[in-house]
């Protein structure tokens, strides 16, 4: 804050206080989650935050990757808005944006946006979802004498509480022997297990790759596949392809197919057409 007080022109002033919305959501963020091929359905209540009434005039899923299937008043002046995902045919995780319009009891007009996550399961999940990476800080520890193996553990639970199944085998894929090691371990018995990943010794390598297969007995999930990078050492920088002539000023551009002697320079000469001319010193007249 300023003021015409010349000893303290200038003065701090702090403000606090709580920030009232004029309408909440339970839950902050709606999940729908269900085996792929099913559809599921979800619901997000709005409640009003102040002493302002709402009403719920709209919903709308941006993306459509979803729909809104009602709105319904509840007692106390709440709101639920009802939300359908259609089934999947393929397993995988969707993003959807919920937005929805307010009319409050003074007449102003407010907009909400609830996210949604859409999560079409496979019959057997894995966590986590995608690459399995051991970073080179993971891997520093192996440089010392002793040191114990680095490890990452990937689970595999049932989808659905009728669906179970036993891993029969893992197999590592395509990485040089002795790099990975593999460890399974029953959680609950047809339900959830863990496959531990590790990584025993320092290599000289930057970098390796390769893939865990994991064999079930799920006739309709056979097989889950995983794939694996272990990086090392920095990577190796690569040489520059450019390669000076003898004679050729660094910097100097070259034409394709142009050939220099030793000594000569690859910039145009100016006095001859066709060259670029030469820069002119500030009151110096092209000649």
């Amino acid at each position: 804050m300023t003021s015409n007080d010349r000893t303290n022109p200038q003065v701090k002033v702090s403000i606090e206080g709580d920030i009232a919305f004029v309408v909440t959501t339970q839950p902050a963020q709606l999940r729908l989650s269900g085996l792929a091929g099913t559809s599921m359905t979800g619901e997000v209540v709005l409640s009003p935050g102040t002493d302002l009434g709402i009403e719920v005039t709209e919903a709308t899923a941006l993306k459509g990757q979803c729909r809104v299937t009602g709105i319904e008043a509840l007692p106390g002046g709440s709101y639920k808005i009802s939300v359908e995902a259609s089934p999947a045919e393929l397993p995988g995780m969707l993003r959807e944006i919920l937005e929805v319009k307010i009319l409050a009891s003074d007449g102003t007009e407010h907009t909400t946006q609830v996210p949604v996550a859409i999560d079409h399961m496979d019959r057997i999940s894995i966590a986590p979802r995608g690459n399995i990476v051991f970073q080179r800080r993971d891997t520093e520890v192996l440089k010392t004498a002793g040191s114990r193996a680095v490890r990452k553990d990937i689970q595999l639970f049932s989808s659905a509480p009728d669906i179970r199944f036993n891993i029969k085998e893992v197999e590592l894929l395509d990485v040089p022997e002795g790099v990975f090691e593999t460890e399974i371990r029953t959680v609950k018995e047809g339900e959830r297990y863990v496959v531990t990943v590790f990584v025993r010794e320092y290599r000289e390598e930057p970098s390796i790759r390769g893939r865990l297969r994991i064999v079930t007995d799920d006739p309709k999930a056979p097989e889950k596949e995983v794939r694996l990078y272990a990086q090392f050492g920095d990577v190796a920088r690569k040489p520059n392809a450019r390669t000076l002539k003898p004679g050729l000023k660094p910097g100097a551009a070259v034409r394709p197919g142009a050939s220099l002697k030793p000594g000569q320079s690859a910039r145009p000469d100016p006095r001859k057409p066709g060259g670029t001319p030469p820069s002119l010193r500030p009151g110096e007249k092209k000649p």
